[in-house]
């Protein structure tokens, strides 16, 4: 007995190993300074492995920290508990409660929560979890004292960048610059989509420079006779819109607004055998070719003489042009048993506008 226990000393029922007056009912006491030295451990070995476990105890000259407590096996130090409360797996030494080098997985529906203890915290305020709260997702409920007042705030001043669409419950509040495939657009436009997954930067409507006011005029007529151009009140765009001397060129697609209005005189020889006049207005387009604004109106006659009729008409149309297209108005005089005419004329105006490209 004497030889079996030659290390170990028992002390009112306390046992101690390396340590003469054990002071718990069990002390294992020993002074090591090498690395991986054993003097102050505790080695469990399977002997049908040949891996072994050591609990040491630390000091200044070990890989376990001094003061410091660490569970590792033949190769490294996997668990290690500083003095301070500190705890490091995979990691010597450590710099926070908690300091993990390697994955962390979380199994289950289960969640991370910050600020737990802080008075005032809503109650799901802080947490993170995998479909914890029903979504499907991973859900990442931000700080705060309500459900209204919750927050995130990502500081990523590099950029941040989702591989996937973004939905966006609420408002969308940006206090920087709003880009595109890289592009912010220019002053005043707006983004538009093409119904195609593609939207873009384009000029707001009724606010862009794609607008112009030409005056029309003739002074003969006859059946599909193009109105002349007399005068350009303004042209916003030369380079979108080309002014002719009967036709306008549009240069740039999209969906247009267009007034038009033509009124006149005739006269005619005399007033026997005049019976109806009519009038015409029509307006050409790209493709279209003779939209009627006006279709055989009857002119008005300004006395029983029949002599001079006048005539009116205007309209309007909204209409998708594929640049380059042409725009014109054309319009026509005719009647039954109408004599020579002796004069005519006839003055109005053309007004068109982009409306959304």
């Amino acid at each position: 007995m004497s030889i079996l226990f030659a290390n170990t000393c028992l002390f009112a029922q306390n046992i101690g190993i390396g340590d003469p007056l054990p002071s718990a009912k069990l002390t294992i006491s020993g002074n090591e300074t090498t690395a991986n030295g054993q003097a102050a451990s505790l080695k469990i070995i399977n002997t049908a492995s040949t891996n072994a476990w050591y609990l040491r105890a630390g000091a200044t000259g070990t890989n376990t920290p001094a003061n410091g407590f660490s569970i590792g096996d033949n190769a490294n130090i996997h668990f290690n508990l500083l003095s301070n409360g500190n705890i490091g797996l995979g990691i010597v030494p450590q710099s926070a409660r908690l300091h993990v080098n390697g994955s962390i997985k979380m199994e289950g529906a289960n969640f991370f929560e910050f600020g737990a203890g802080i008075a005032g915290k809503e109650l799901n305020a802080g947490k993170i979890g995998y479909n914890t709260f029903g979504t499907t997702a991973l859900e990442i409920i931000g700080a705060g004292s309500s459900i209204s007042n919750r927050r995130v705030y990502f500081f990523a001043e590099g950029g941040t960048t989702f591989s996937g669409s973004v939905g966006v419950i609420q408002n969308l509040n940006t206090n920087g610059q709003l880009q595109l495939n890289g592009n912010p657009g220019v002053d005043g436009q707006v983004l538009t989509s093409n119904g195609a997954s593609a939207p873009t930067w384009q000029n707001q409507a009724f606010s862009n420079n794609v607008r112009f006011a030409v005056r029309l005029a003739q002074s003969s007529v006859s059946a599909g006779n193009d109105c002349r151009i007399s005068l350009t009140d303004y042209n916003l765009s030369p380079a979108d819109i080309s002014i002719g001397a009967t036709s306008i060129t549009i240069n740039k697609t999209g969906l247009y607004h267009f007034d038009i209005e033509l009124h006149g005189i005739v006269d005619y020889g005399s007033g026997s055998n005049v019976f109806y006049p009519l009038f015409g207005l029509t307006f050409h387009c790209g493709p279209i070719n003779g939209y009627s604004i006006v279709n055989n109106r009857v002119m008005s006659a300004t006395g029983s003489s029949n002599t001079r009729w006048v005539f009116d008409g205007s309209g309007s149309i909204d209409m998708y042009i594929t640049a380059p297209a042409t725009v014109k108005v054309a319009h026509w005089l005719g009647a039954l048993g109408t004599p020579a005419m002796t004069s005519y004329g006839a003055e109005g105006y053309l007004v068109g506008y982009l409306i959304k490209e």
